[in-house]
């Protein structure tokens, strides 16, 4: 081997190690980031022509991020809540991954800038972790999963009578049961429910009700 074959090979190792070492930087500071924050992803795959979930809740204080699968895109915000961040960012192999911290509540519309015609539109909504709405102060809703008896508990505390829906998402946003359907009294209740065709993960608990909107994360 020449002395500039060497030099090339040797430039190439160099070049290599840099790209390894910015990946390893950036995985440490992301799993810095979880640990401290103990903060969920939520990944939505990118692809001809969709977003995947199109349409999910999460948690104030956690983060979106856009995964590429194919195709080039953008993800791309057309309308925020108030006081939110605006965002726009290329989806593509050159640029395979983009991340949103979620930090105000509310519901977040965005798009494919190159695609939107062809339907490549996408939602998410957020909500505090607190899972109370200012128009549902005086409500009390707690959620506690049992998986040696594979039954989950609610509590649910309400001024307002109305229709009470209960309904189980998993990580990614995507409704995976039902649990309830009922007409409910203002006042105390409470349920139970047998949770044994659940795999054991991360899920969260929705509560809806009239104007009430609320979303506990449990650990089964």
């Amino acid at each position: 081997m020449g002395i500039c074959s060497i030099g090339i090979f040797f430039r190439h190792l160099n070049e290599k190690n840099s790209v390894m070492k910015k990946i390893f930087t950036f995985l440490f500071i992301l799993l810095f980031h979880l640990s401290a924050t103990r903060a969920t992803i939520v990944e939505v795959d990118v692809t001809d022509y969709n977003f995947a979930p199109a349409d999910f809740s999460i948690n104030v204080g956690d983060t979106v991020m856009w995964s590429w699968t194919a195709g080039i895109h953008t993800t791309s915000s057309t309308s925020v809540p108030a006081g939110a961040i605006s965002w726009n960012a290329p989806i593509d192999g050159s640029n395979p991954m983009f991340m949103y911290a979620v930090t105000v509540p509310g519901v977040y519309s965005y798009q494919c800038n190159i695609h939107f015609q062809m339907g490549m539109v996408a939602q998410f909504t957020a909500v505090n972790t607190t899972g109370i709405k200012e128009n549902g102060r005086g409500t009390y809703f707690h959620v506690a999963a049992n998986s040696s008896t594979e039954e989950l508990k609610v509590d649910v505390n309400t001024v307002k009578s109305g229709q009470l829906n209960l309904q189980v998402y998993n990580i990614i946003g995507k409704r995976i049961k039902v649990l309830a359907s009922v007409q409910q009294s203002a006042g105390l209740h409470q349920y139970s429910f047998d949770v044994s065709d659940l795999a054991k993960g991360i899920y969260l608990v929705r509560l809806s009700m009239s104007d009430l909107d609320v979303v506990r994360k449990i650990i089964f």
